[in-house]
């Protein structure tokens, strides 16, 4: 069953909700420590989110201007790397507003679209290899639920006080 643009908003405003309410549950203290995914830190999580969201959105805009944008799925460790990296120095709350920035403009990319974009036959569905949703929903409301678990999960973990 194909995804609308209605219900795509909404899964993506439902994730966003939920994962900035875990983001509000961190205490500051803890956003650099390592380990809620590998080594990142809760800092990390959401830079990464923000470069997938992106990319989406830079996907997104290729399309709609006729163009296929060819991504290296092989360079997805480098991808993330950078990303990360990119946000190292800067403070929780800045990367913070930066992903919620990021969200909004996925979502507004999404509201740009048309309702006949989604059918199956669309060119933009063409250009995209894949539905709208399956190219929106591993990039944003997908990748925010499956990091959302393990950031639930790192908070649940006995930690000493700071």
């Amino acid at each position: 069953m194909e995804v609308d643009k209605a219900e795509l908003l909404r899964r993506m405003e439902r994730s966003f909700q939920h994962f900035d309410e875990l983001l509000s549950r961190v205490v500051l203290h803890d956003v650099d420590a390592p380990g809620v995914c590998g080594e990142w830190s809760v800092k990390d999580v959401v830079a990464h989110l923000i470069a997938h969201e992106q990319r989406t959105i830079d996907e997104l805009r290729h399309a709609k201007r006729g163009e296929h944008l060819a991504i290296k799925h092989e360079e997805n460790d480098s991808f993330n790397d950078g990303a990360v990296y990119a946000c190292r120095a800067m403070p929780f709350e800045f990367v913070r507003e930066q992903w919620r920035r990021s969200y909004e403009r996925a979502a507004a990319m999404i509201e740009s679209l048309d309702d006949a974009d989604f059918d199956a036959q669309s060119e933009i569905v063409r250009l995209l290899d894949d539905s709208i949703n399956g190219a929106v929903a591993n990039n944003t409301y997908e990748h925010h639920d499956y990091h959302g678990a393990q950031i639930a999960a790192w908070l649940s973990k006995d930690r000493p006080e700071l």
